[in-house]
């Protein structure tokens, strides 16, 4: 049976202010809709993390409400619990660590971005364009040679959270496909509900964290070694 590639989208930080904004994605192969893939990892982390800190029910995964020098034990348990997840994939995988769950992730400086892109547009188009590129970027192992053989997955869906994503993930979709990349289908989500947001919430945060201060370095660590744009 030929599975599905499933791409997760989550953003820290905002791309129209600050100096530090990271958009992030978790991909993964899966036969299953959105809401149930990487569902029992995930509360499989949930519980791990409460039995960690003492506390009851995390639920909803947010980088932000978890210790920052444990985000990289809970995303190397979390993979160890996608294993075993059910929802996911076995091997082969169309990438080429033996892994299940990969990631992609760009940082950018929204002040400069803007600043350099105002010399081209309005400066409250220059965002938008930002916030384009840099989802571009994370879907760039789809058109990079040997990164991903999208020959081995049946459908690509890209599901970026909440609406406010869906017409710039329709745009740069659009342009990916007229410039010969894969047909993708875009499905925006609540990260509430889409574990796969979630876990693409505490990449995106872990890394913003690690280029803002340097915290998240075990994260960081993680994050690069399962990076699908590192691949090579």
């Amino acid at each position: 049976m030929v599975d599905d590639l499933y791409i997760f989208v989550d953003e820290s930080g905002h791309h129209a202010r600050g100096e530090h904004y990271t958009v992030a994605s978790c991909w993964c192969l899966s036969n299953n809709s959105p809401q149930y893939v990487l569902d029992n990892a995930r509360a499989e982390l949930s519980k791990h993390i409460s039995g960690t800190r003492g506390l009851g029910d995390v639920g909803e995964l947010k980088g932000s409400q978890l210790p920052k020098d444990r985000l990289g034990t809970f995303l190397e348990t979390l993979e160890n619990f996608a294993y075993e997840d059910g929802t996911v994939a076995d091997p082969p995988y169309p990438w080429q660590r033996n892994t299940p769950v990969q990631y992609s992730y760009h940082s950018l400086n929204p002040e400069l971005g803007t600043r350099i892109l105002s010399n081209y547009m309005s400066e409250t188009d220059a965002p938008h364009v930002l916030q384009r590129l840099s989802l571009a970027r994370i879907l760039s192992p789809l058109t990079e040679a040997d990164l991903v053989n999208t020959q081995e997955v049946d459908k690509i869906h890209l599901v970026p959270d909440a609406e406010v994503w869906k017409t710039p993930a329709e745009n740069v979709c659009a342009l990916l496909e007229e410039l010969d990349g894969p047909e993708i289908n875009v499905e925006t989500g609540d990260s509430s509900r889409i574990p796969g947001i979630q876990i693409a919430d505490l990449v995106a945060y872990s890394w913003r964290s690690y280029t803002k201060d340097g915290s998240c370095a075990d994260a960081a660590d993680h994050i690069v070694d399962r990076c699908l744009q590192n691949a090579t």
